[in-house]
Order: C-alpha cells, then structure tokens, then sequence
C-alpha cells in the first residue's frame, strides 16, 4: 500500500473487482494503468475504496490494521428471510456509524484530509444476484467537501 508524507495527496493501489461470468467467482484484484503500472486512486474515489474494503472485510482481517473492519458481520446469523433488503440496508446503517465515528477520531488527529473523510452513506439499494442467496449493495458516500461517489459490495447469504 502506498503511503503519504504530510502534505500530500493521499493514495492507494486501485483494487477491482471482477466476476467470471461463467463460474460466478469473484476474484479482487489490483488494477492495471494503460502505461502498464499499478493503478491509483485519490480523492472520492480512495474514500470510495477505502469504506468498501471496510463494509466487506471482518476486524482483523486486513493485516496492515488489526482493529479494521466491519463489525456487523460478526454478529451471530439467523435465519435470512425470503427478501433481506430491508435487513441489508438496517446493517448499512448501523456499519456507517461505526465507520463515521471513527473516521471522526481520525480526523480529529489530523490524520485525514476532507478528501479522505467521509460524511455520510445514501441512496442504499440491494438488488437480487443472478444466482439465490446473491444481492449487490450499492450506495454513496459523501466526503466533508461535498463530493460524492458509488460503491458496490457484493454480498452472499
């Protein structure tokens, strides 16, 4: 991961992410630039990048910070009704208040740029996948200067 010295743009490897339309595998990967280098991303689309890998990712999964993560989806299962839209946008809910709250400490510490700070999750929406028990989670966020981008997280019950 690339790393920023004070003053400079944030940025970070560009991660995509691709499914086979054949097997249905999801496979996440870095992008690759016309000229043949690792693709970045800054500005909207880092924080973009930056809260879907945090929605889908356990705490303790990412190696580079232990306490990263979404706790959500440690919480115990239940049973998952015929159409979980509803429960989909409530956990959204809940993970945007984790992750704001500690974007505010971040920001507090001077530790990200408003570029870097998001604001607010909108506009959720689930669709079902073509496979059952496949949705696709897709809503915005919005970061402290206004700019607004899409992320899409694909989920599996």
């Amino acid at each position: 991961m690339p790393t920023n010295t004070p003053g400079q743009t944030p940025v970070d490897f560009k991660v995509v992410r691709r499914e086979n339309p054949l097997t249905r595998a999801l496979t996440i990967d870095f992008e690759i630039a016309p000229n043949g280098d690792l693709a970045v991303v800054t500005g909207i689309d880092l924080l973009v990048q930056t809260v879907t890998r945090w929605v889908t990712l356990r705490v303790g999964a990412y190696p580079f910070r232990p306490t990263y993560g979404n706790p959500i989806l440690d919480l115990p299962g239940q049973a998952a009704p015929a159409d979980p839209s509803g429960e989909i946008v409530a956990l959204l809910q809940v993970a945007e208040a984790t992750f704001l709250q500690a974007q505010a400490q971040a920001a507090s510490r001077g530790q990200l740029s408003p570029t870097e700070t998001a604001t607010a999750f909108g506009a959720a929406q689930v669709a079902r996948g073509p496979n059952p028990g496949q949705y696709q989670l897709t809503f915005t966020v919005t970061n402290a200067i206004n700019q607004t981008g899409a992320a899409t997280v694909p989920l599996a019950s």
